[in-house]
């Protein structure tokens, strides 16, 4: 009976050791190689793909943008166009530009946001006789009371403005916060340049003046300030889309077709990790991207963009934000601090073109225009998770697991650089490597 016990065990033990050495090894995630179609607005909050690409930063996410080396560059007319017709599979944009069409064509969707344009003020001589918003805030004033104040300051003066319909609109919408119309100004001269704008402020013609972002920026180096911004304007709206006062401002992002999005969801993802990568970058060290973000801007427009120029856009036009920082436009909807939440700027500006007879009532939303809010919270549920997994991978590697540590170090790099979802494919890697390596 023992020699036929030892015989059986031998057998059993010999089993185990051979199922042990021929269990498969598990799998090695890679990182596909995806090309795809691209294209960028003309303006430094829509080009900064130059950033990643210029630093190789693509391939760490197996991306490759077409036409080499950072897509095309195109018009604000061009958007749905060029996604309806194929030209392009994603490109930077923002809702507002499109929501006219949606009823004829409802193509647009936008993924993700970097920064929320404010580029509107009303530019004042510092040393004159007016006060800026903050100067009334600062003396004690309620920051709606303020609003109010600072707009009293110009009726019956003149103001010099673009005769361009999106400047004229952020007019009437400071005006009417404040319980004012055009009516209760003095003169209005309407050019057809930023330079003449800027003419009449330093030869004292006129008393304020709006210009576009551009001459903004001029009217800014010039020593000019602003007394009132789309920024001011919104920030102190209410928190709701019936907010008139949050059509003066708007999300920039990136978007795609509803087509491209199902059949492409993780190269989605990827592309918004490396975006989120470079505006941390963007915001901590902007002295290292503003040089070749406005190189790249000065080659396809012709322009003349400055690294002082492009401060004043990075600083006040134009404010990029970290992904850290987007949770306010995407959860606490209904704070009544919260009114630059995606639903209630994109609600606001779906509500004027309603109103225009131009969308239909009730049919489109912030939601079913705008896969925005999807791919946030799945990026925080991925990381979440990817931040586990990592965590139980730390348990299980040691000295002797070569490919669990290799494939830790892995998911750890993707974590870093906001790539949650390989972050997580890497980790599970290592866990399963571990368990195989011991």
């Amino acid at each position: 009976m023992k020699k036929i016990l030892t015989i059986l065990l031998s057998l059993a033990f010999g089993l185990v050791s051979f199922q042990s050495i021929n269990a498969a090894e598990p799998e090695i995630p890679t990182i596909p190689e995806v090309s795809f179609s691209y294209a960028s607005l003309h303006a430094i909050d829509h080009t900064h793909i130059v950033i990643p690409v210029s630093k190789g930063w693509h391939k760490d996410v197996g991306i490759t943008v077409t036409p080499e080396p950072y897509g095309s560059s195109v018009g604000a007319d061009k958007i749905v166009a060029g996604l309806t017709s194929g030209s392009f599979d994603v490109m930077s944009g923002s809702t507002v530009f499109s929501l006219a069409g949606y009823d004829v064509n409802s193509n647009y969707r936008d993924f993700g946001h970097g920064d929320i344009f404010q580029g509107f003020g009303f530019m004042i001589d510092p040393n004159g006789s007016y006060k800026t918003i903050d100067q009334f805030i600062d003396g004690g004033m309620d920051p709606k009371d303020a609003i109010n104040a600072t707009m009293a300051q110009f009726k019956g003066k003149t103001l010099s403005t673009l005769n361009e319909g999106g400047i004229l609109g952020f007019i009437n919408i400071a005006l009417e916060s404040a319980g004012l119309t055009l009516d209760d100004l003095g003169t209005v001269n309407k050019y057809d340049t930023d330079s003449k704008i800027m003419a009449d402020l330093i030869a004292g013609r006129s008393d304020f003046a709006v210009g576009s972002a551009p001459g903004r920026v001029s009217m800014t180096l010039e020593g000019f300030v602003p007394a009132l911004t789309s920024l001011h304007v919104s920030k102190y709206a209410d928190a709701t889309p019936d907010s008139k006062a949050l059509r003066s401002i708007f999300h920039d992002g990136w978007a795609t077709t509803p087509e491209f999005y199902a059949a492409n969801k993780d190269t989605i993802f990827r592309f918004m990790s490396m975006m989120y990568r470079t505006l941390r970058l963007m915001v901590d060290h902007p002295e290292e991207t503003i040089p070749i973000h406005a190189d790249y801007v000065n080659s396809i427009m012709g322009s003349n963009l400055t690294p002082e120029d492009t401060v004043v856009i990075y600083e006040e036009l134009d404010p990029f934000i970290a992904f850290e920082d987007q949770a306010v436009w995407y959860e606490d909807r209904y704070k009544a601090d919260n009114a630059q939440h995606l639903a209630n700027v994109l609600g606001s500006h779906i509500k004027l073109w309603e109103e225009q007879g131009v969308l239909n009532e009730g049919e489109w939303t912030p939601y079913n225009t705008s896969y925005a809010f999807e791919m946030w919270h799945e990026f925080q549920e991925r990381k979440v998770n990817a931040h586990k997994l990592i965590r139980k991978a730390e348990s299980l590697v040691t000295a002797n697991t070569k490919t669990a540590n290799d494939l830790l170090a892995k998911a750890k790099f993707y974590d870093d650089i906001y790539d949650f979802l390989d972050a997580e494919r890497f980790a599970q890697a290592a866990i399963e490597w571990a368990e195989y390596e011991k």
